[in-house]
């Protein structure tokens, strides 16, 4: 996989500090990203070398100064805004406490509409072939973030999340994985 089309200045400055020796000068880093998109582009570019990488990136960047300072940023931003989501949704509970129950609260108080009934009825071809390549990548990996998680989580939820993340990776056959 080849590194990503920039989509503004963070991105930009994101795929050049990658594409170079870790250690050159690609410039200051950028303020703040020009969009939403530009932002999440940069933060998936910066993810993915924790994964496979690119093909076409320099092998020591997930750990050069620069890119893990940006990385930690877009983080943050992202953070803020998932919380700010969270906040503004009309309900009161205390997620450390009643997730389950907060989550179902949240699935069925959306009354937006459904992709599966979209694409079905009403999406073009390239729609669905837009869906099935950002489909595709999340499929790959769609346990593997979920691993991250473990040491940092209390006794009792990490053996949860182990049973269900051996399931996930079918269960120790590797014909039998998810993804």
């Amino acid at each position: 996989m080849r590194l990503p089309k920039p989509r503004g200045a963070m991105s930009e400055w994101v795929v050049a500090r990658l594409s170079t020796n870790s250690d050159a000068d690609t410039g200051p880093m950028p303020a703040a990203a020009d969009s939403v998109d530009d932002e999440a582009i940069a933060l998936w570019t910066l993810h993915e070398l924790s994964y496979h990488g690119f093909e076409d990136a320099d092998p020591v960047a997930e750990w050069a100064p620069g890119p893990l300072v940006v990385r930690q940023q877009l983080e943050a931003s992202l953070e803020r805004r998932l919380r700010e989501r969270w906040l503004a949704a009309d309900h009161v509970v205390d997620p450390e406490h009643d997730v389950p129950t907060a989550l179902e609260a949240l699935v069925a108080a959306d009354d937006g509409p459904s992709l599966a009934d979209h694409v079905r009825r009403h999406a073009d071809r390239d729609e669905v072939l837009e869906l099935l390549r950002q489909r595709s990548v999340y499929h790959l990996k769609e346990s593997d973030p979920s691993a991250w998680v473990v040491p940092r989580l209390p006794v009792r939820a990490k053996a949860a999340l182990m049973e269900l993340l051996f399931d996930e990776y079918g269960d120790g056959d590797p014909n039998r994985l998810h993804h």
